[in-house]
């Protein structure tokens, strides 16, 4: 059986009357910016776990995407932060669901959705078949996508 992810936005993943909706049991990864202000995901029974996670949405080029107004200190996505997603993806692969969100749902949690959907599914050619998203899936931030995938498959070189 396969495993699904969703990705969506931080004010869905906020909203009870969206999270009521969901009716199955789920992992769930939240990722704002690091200046974003305090919240916590909607309560839901069917919530198993949670990763909370703070870095900047930073573009191959550079450019910082941010719903908030970013200072000068950039958090960049790094191998800390993928090695934390791939370890909650295996510890929760059992409820075979995962909602990912980020402030707009369009570029972190899409990458990220897809990178576990490769790992979890054992899928390197379609993980996008597992995948769903408000926004064309081609809008993904390349970068953590690349860097998940890169630390997966070094670390499981020899498996």
């Amino acid at each position: 059986m396969s495993i699904k992810f969703i990705a969506v936005s931080v004010s869905m993943a906020k909203s009870k009357v969206f999270m009521d909706h969901i009716k199955i049991p789920f992992s769930c990864i939240s990722i704002v910016s690091p200046e974003y202000s305090e919240y916590k995901v909607a309560d839901s029974p069917y919530i198993k776990d949670i990763l909370y996670l703070r870095f900047h949405d930073v573009l191959t080029d550079g450019r910082v995407v941010s719903i908030n107004k970013v200072d000068d200190k950039i958090i960049r996505f790094d191998d800390s932060d993928a090695r934390q997603i791939i370890d909650f993806g295996l510890k929760n692969k059992e409820y075979k669901n995962f909602m990912i969100h980020c402030e707009a749902g369009m570029s972190r949690s899409p990458a990220v959705a897809l990178a576990l959907s490769e790992i979890l599914n054992e899928d390197r050619n379609i993980p996008e078949q597992y995948v769903e998203t408000l926004y064309d899936i081609r809008h993904y931030n390349f970068d953590v996508k690349k860097k998940i995938l890169d630390v997966y498959y070094r670390e499981n070189a020899d498996a």
